[in-house]
């Protein structure tokens, strides 16, 4: 049985990640007739279409950084598993494990196209947009894998 606490602390972690989410899919869909991205149409993107990019990045990372960095532990700690001093890959693993995410393997490499969009170069304008191509297909599965883990937190512990 899930206590009250993590169980509030989950609530208001799924309320957070269910903002990143609907928001990333939002500047997704803005800008899907953009992708694939050339650097000759992203140069010709309009201000709002680039501030729709800039939001796309921005709410990947921090639902990719509130599952890992937050809700994961919590999670693991209402299913009692003992996951302190884990290595990501080793909490990533029992997660699959556990069937709450579909692979260690596809986390991983959402993580890697994240630290492709995170420098802001002007000058790489090649390298971000092979990052915003990446991203546009990588924001959709971290979008399912949200879905999934969300499922699992209210089919397992009915809190939502």
């Amino acid at each position: 049985m899930i206590n009250e606490e993590n169980a509030d602390k989950i609530r208001n972690l799924i309320a957070a990640c269910d903002a990143h989410n609907i928001r990333m899919k939002s500047a997704l869909k803005k800008l899907s007739s953009h992708f694939p991205l050339s650097k000759a149409i992203f140069i010709e993107l309009s201000e709002d279409q680039i501030s729709y990019t800039d939001q796309l990045i921005l709410r990947f990372l921090k639902l990719q950084d509130l599952l890992g960095q937050k809700l994961f532990p919590h999670i693991l700690l209402a299913l009692e598993e003992d996951y302190s001093n884990q290595p990501f890959i080793d909490i990533l693993n029992r997660l699959e494990q556990l069937k709450i995410i579909d692979s260690s393997e596809k986390w991983i490499a959402m993580r890697e196209v994240r630290n492709l969009i995170t420098h802001d170069y002007p000058h790489l304008i090649g390298e971000l947009v092979e990052g915003l191509n990446q991203l546009s297909v990588k924001a959709l599965e971290l979008s399912e894998q949200y879905d999934k883990i969300r499922g699992f937190v209210t089919g397992r512990f009915d809190i939502l």
